[in-house]
């Protein structure tokens, strides 16, 4: 399945360098970037409503506990785990950045090698008309 990313997504992402404090988030910025150079890159009007953008909202199912757990994926400076707000720079954010609804992704957590499924998009800023986000 190809990953979607909007253009202004895609161009903030491009600065996180400045941001990596430690050799596990470079890991997960290489992905980044490796994401970023193979994603279909649109404009937010053209987003499908499915596809987890920065600031998206998405409930997630763990497939070895079955919890779920709803997440906002944010930027470096907005993470907060205490409010379920996951950093791009981490295992799960960078996973879900531009994956959809129903699909199930693979991360490598401090626990090892976790697998998810994003069971729906709760709010996700391009279809609720929100571009500044």
């Amino acid at each position: 399945m190809s990953i979607h990313l909007t253009e202004p997504d895609a161009e903030r992402l491009t600065v996180l360098h400045r941001f990596v404090k430690t050799p596990v988030e470079g890991e997960h910025l290489r992905r980044l970037e490796e994401t970023i150079a193979e994603a279909e890159v649109v404009e937010p009007e053209r987003i499908p409503p499915d596809v987890v953008t920065m600031n998206s909202r998405v409930l997630v199912r763990d497939l070895n506990s079955g919890a779920t757990v709803a997440y906002t994926l944010v930027f470096p400076s907005g993470s907060d785990a205490r409010r379920n707000r996951v950093s791009v720079l981490g295992a799960l954010g960078s996973a879900l950045l531009g994956r959809r609804a129903g699909e199930t992704i693979e991360y490598q957590s401090s626990a090892g090698l976790e697998q998810c499924r994003i069971e729906e998009l709760l709010y996700q800023p391009e279809a609720a008309g929100d571009y500044s986000a």
